[in-house]
């Protein structure tokens, strides 16, 4: 998940501010901070709450427009939908918190730079009712006054991206690649001819 010609699918895939973009601009994006061919990884320890700490599993700074935050969070599997769900909400909204906290621990007053935080959870066996889905999980209102709004409620997106078990290889879908990428079925050589 850390080379950037899969990051750019993934985003290219789900992220509206990528989905226009051919994956070659994609990975100029992803290019402009390191020329290597992998992703450099922020500190992934997040300890706002020093009693509550969490990790994440990969979590990017993406320099596109104002900027942005992604954190790919790759799982086995979903023993209980409600419980995962809830902490893929306290996840996403804790990379809000720490943006807001001073190297002193104090928190900033002012809420006007935060960027927006994306949350993408790679669920490698889900339920089979979820296999092949992609969930969007985003703060939203259906308030005709709110809709000037849309971007602040955008600042934390959560997707969680429900493999598949069974291997389409006429697919080209993000989706696919990466049920491909963690097949159990198929050998190493398998995936990469595929």
């Amino acid at each position: 998940l850390r080379f950037k010609s899969i990051t750019a699918m993934i985003l290219k895939s789900i992220i509206e501010e990528f989905k226009n973009l051919s994956l070659n601009e994609i990975m100029d994006i992803l290019n402009s901070d390191n020329i290597t061919e992998r992703m450099s990884v922020l500190n992934v320890e997040d300890i706002t709450k020093p009693d509550a700490k969490i990790f994440y599993d990969l979590l990017y700074h993406i320099p596109h427009k104002d900027g942005m935050f992604i954190d790919l969070e790759p799982q086995g599997k979903i023993s209980r939908l409600e419980s995962f769900l809830k902490r893929c909400i306290h996840t996403g909204s804790r990379m809000i918190v720490w943006q807001r906290k001073e190297k002193d621990g104090s928190f900033k007053e002012d809420f006007s730079d935060l960027k927006k935080c994306v949350s993408i959870w790679i669920v490698i066996h889900p339920p089979k009712e979820l296999r092949g889905e992609i969930l969007d999980l985003n703060l939203s209102s259906n308030s005709p006054e709110m809709n000037e709004f849309t971007d602040v409620l955008n600042t934390e997106r959560i997707y969680i991206m429900c493999l598949h078990k069974d291997i389409d290889v006429t697919d080209k879908s993000a989706l696919m690649m990466l049920s491909v990428l963690f097949s159990s079925k198929l050998s190493k050589e398998e995936r990469i001819f595929i």
